[in-house]
């Protein structure tokens, strides 16, 4: 705390201030403002630079939040702008805590975090049946915790795992924080928390500095400067030994090594505690030891809860103080591994455990899994109940979990977690770290690929429809008397091309999108849990993803129209420029419908089939396939966008006017229709913007089921 100037009134000592004397700022780096006022900084990156003020007006005190990332709260509200603060009023900012006793502003150093589920039950629901993955359980994290969820396959601890951190939230029982539902705090709860899964939800195209770096941007407050944000990222690449390592690509490190990268970016915002689910999966035994001593140093080096589920006991015995085994979703033991041994050898007969004096622990901790893997759901009820009803529920869990019970607050609104980033802040970070991982130097032979791909098909187009009246499918105007105004070309081959320009189009954007979202999944839900809003999200995968197919149709464009014989002007503008436009807002489009259609996918392999149940049925509707579509499905080709891509294109091209063309009398396309172009290139657009509200919304609901 600094006096703001030299005031007649010294600077109280921590822990309390004379709000009659002093206004008071808070934050990570509080500007000092005038005499009479203090400045509290808040060291932690989950508090602004500068978070609130509290003050006196008019014989009354109030607290003023400013606009921070992850705000203010009085009596478990979150602020906004301005509230009065009533006479023992509790105030939290991230981790710190202060309570108004009269004129007096207590202040308390950041206090020891708990997380407490209460009865936790977790259970779904499939073709009318239920499932119960979890049992009432109760279980409590605190700070400096290290606890090994155990059990065999299914036996739920990846479900405790997931409910305890909020990924998969459990379907009955209480959450609490520090004695308070999550569900008022989720601020609070979204920064108190890491969560590594087992599969690494990093982008692996990134250089290490890069993930970090973009992670920090979308996590810590927007009010934190470069250098600021720089030191917290060498911060935790020192205490995970990974400064070495900062400018290597995530895909060419060791699997122990981006396990770390995974950990570091949970680590920026200094969580209170730590969720891995098998982090040791597929690390050969020397990483496995490796990564678990590094989290044993984190554990009493920085007070972090950590919970992991794992399998290896060896590792377990060594650095875990608590272990939670649970078969057939019951929790059977809680308590210290040492401890598991003697319980068990009553609890579970058929485990034939032996005194520790006799048989070394570690040499039967396997016969307990085994005897868990073997029973059944009664028999692991019935365990489970002994264990309630034993000393060791008594001595390891039973005071945790009333003292929790007993501190639960009454119940208040509940509040909803507000974004790190303004809406364009966040969109303009993702859209940057997306091209990053699209465009970055070690991709380059992928980008060539994709770049030759719409080059090698537009000449293969070209060849499939070159006229066999001497190879030309356009041509300027002709001179027949009869017909003054048709062009000598080749109709049939004329509308091969535009239509393969059309699909061409519409496959190129709807395929670079199809597996954008869906292969993101688990990068999406984890920074969803935390600050990530969906329309900034979609909004930068069309950005990039547009970008990148309007550069394919450019290359498509220069290869095929200078060979086409085009005629040499369209509606408004040169004809090969009004097709330009075209293919462009086709594949706009297109990527839209993409990207609607990713969000829609539940697992990626899926994509195949629906790529093609999105291309083949504009083909079939296209008029230039079938001319006389049946009245019952005719209107279909309306909702299609190859419908008016291909339009504006035959338009453009002046297609009906062909002599040869066989539907002259009654003629499928409009003819240099600058009305109708119009049309078709408003369409397209609308349809790109309606898409992409769509996937948003599908998106939004995904995630609320």
């Amino acid at each position: 705390m600094h006096p703001a100037n030299q005031a007649s009134v010294e600077a109280p000592p921590l822990p309390e201030v004379d709000l009659n004397l002093w206004q008071v700022h808070l934050g990570r780096h509080p500007m000092q403002k005038r005499s009479g006022e203090l400045d509290l900084e808040l060291n932690h990156p989950t508090v602004s630079r500068e978070h609130a003020t509290i003050f006196k007006r008019a014989g009354h005190y109030f607290l003023r939040d400013h606009d921070s990332a992850n705000g203010s709260h009085v009596d478990g509200q979150r602020v906004q702008g301005e509230v009065e603060l009533r006479p023992g009023a509790l105030i939290r900012i991230g981790p710190y805590r202060f309570r108004l006793d009269g004129s007096i502003l207590r202040i308390f150093t950041p206090q020891q975090m708990r997380l407490d589920g209460i009865d936790l039950v977790k259970q779904i629901f499939k073709s009318s049946a239920r499932t119960t993955l979890l049992h009432p359980t109760s279980i409590s994290v605190q700070s400096g915790d290290f606890i090994a969820l155990l059990g065999c396959s299914g036996s739920g601890k990846t479900t405790l795992l997931n409910a305890l951190c909020g990924y998969a939230p459990a379907t009955g029982g209480q959450l609490l924080l520090n004695g308070e539902a999550v569900d008022r705090q989720l601020d609070l709860f979204r920064t108190s928390i890491g969560y590594v899964p087992q599969d690494d939800i990093v982008h692996t195209e990134l250089t290490v500095e890069q993930v970090l770096a973009y992670a920090a941007e979308l996590r810590l407050p927007q009010g934190m400067l470069p250098h600021e944000r720089r030191r917290l990222i060498d911060d935790v690449l020192d205490k995970l030994h990974m400064t070495l390592h900062q400018h290597k690509l995530v895909s060419n490190l060791s699997g122990g090594q981006r396990k770390r990268v995974s950990v570091a970016v949970e680590l920026l915002t200094k969580p209170s505690f730590l969720f891995l689910d098998e982090p040791t999966s597929g690390l050969d035994p020397g990483m496995e030891e490796e990564f678990m001593e590094l989290l044993g140093r984190m554990r009493n080096r920085q007070s972090i809860g950590v919970v992991l589920v794992t399998h290896r006991l060896d590792y377990v015995a060594e650095q875990c103080n608590y272990v939670a085994m649970l078969s057939h979703g019951y929790l059977t033991f809680f308590g210290p591994m040492a401890e598991a041994i003697p319980f068990y050898s009553t609890a579970l007969p058929t485990a034939k455990l032996q005194p520790i004096s006799e048989v070394a622990a570690e040499k039967q901790y396997p016969k307990i899994y085994q005897a868990l893997e073997a029973s059944t759901p009664i028999e692991s009820k019935a365990v489970a109940g002994e264990y309630h009803r034993s000393t060791y529920y008594e001595r390891f869990l039973k005071h945790r979990v009333r003292n929790a019970a007993q501190r639960i607050a009454p119940q208040q609104n509940k509040t909803r977690p507000v974004s790190q980033a303004p809406f364009f802040s966040q969109w303009l970070t993702l859209t940057r770290r997306y091209a990053s991982t699209m465009f970055n130097r070690h991709k380059r032979l992928t980008l060539a690929a994709n770049l030759l791909l719409p080059i090698a098909l537009g000449l293969l187009v070209l060849l499939a429809s070159l006229s066999d009246r001497g190879g030309s499918i356009f041509t300027t105007r002709a001179e027949n008397p009869a017909f003054p105004t048709k062009v000598v070309g080749d109709y049939t081959n004329a509308q091969i091309l535009l239509l393969a320009l059309t699909l061409l189009a519409l496959f190129l954007g709807s395929f670079n999108a199809i597996s954008e979202v869906v292969k993101e999944k688990a990068i999406y839900k984890r920074e969803r849990m935390l600050f990530l809003q969906v329309g900034p999200y979609i909004l930068s995968k069309l950005a990039v993803l547009s970008a990148f197919s309007v550069l394919q149709m450019l290359l498509l464009a220069a290869v095929v129209l200078p060979l086409a014989s085009l005629p040499a002007q369209g509606v408004w503008l040169p004809t090969w420029l009004e097709l330009t436009v075209t293919l462009m807002l086709t594949t706009i489009a297109s990527v839209a419908l993409g990207l609607a259609a990713s969000a829609a996918l539940k697992e990626q392999e899926q994509m195949p089939i629906v790529l093609v149940v999105l291309i083949i049925p504009q083909l079939l509707l296209s008029k230039a396939l079938n001319p006389q579509l049946p009245n019952a499905i005719s209107w279909l080709n309306n909702l299609t966008i190859s419908r008016w891509g291909l339009e504006a294109m035959a338009n453009s091209t002046n297609l009906n006017q062909i002599d040869d063309n066989p539907f002259f009398a009654k003629p499928l396309y409009h003819a240099l229709d600058a009305a109708d172009l119009g049309l078709n290139w408003l369409v397209l657009i609308a349809a790109t913007v309606l898409l992409t509200v769509a996937a948003i919304i599908i998106q939004q609901r995904k995630d609320q089921r």
